[in-house]
């Protein structure tokens, strides 16, 4: 249940923000679940619209499986608040 909801909020993510260059799912639950992002099931679900599909088929899918990833984000953010 947990993972069909998950896999259709990043279809909707992925038509709202266009992702024609695609998408990098990242963060410690993916890294340490990559089945969630990996499985056939999750690319049928993300598939899975009647006005998008299309559209979506052609988005690439990576899985990031660095669970530190964001921290980088983050730091990055603070040190521009501080150069400010």
């Amino acid at each position: 249940m947990v993972r069909t909801f998950l896999w259709a909020r990043l279809s909707k993510l992925g038509h709202c923000m266009m992702a024609y260059g695609g998408m990098f799912i990242a963060g410690g639950v993916a890294a340490k679940n990559p089945m969630l992002v990996t499985a056939p099931e999750f690319l049928e679900e993300f598939h899975n619209s009647h006005f998008y599909e299309e559209f979506l088929r052609s988005v690439p899918i990576r899985l990031n499986a660095n669970e530190e990833s964001g921290l980088y984000g983050a730091a990055f953010h603070g040190v521009q608040l501080l150069n400010h």
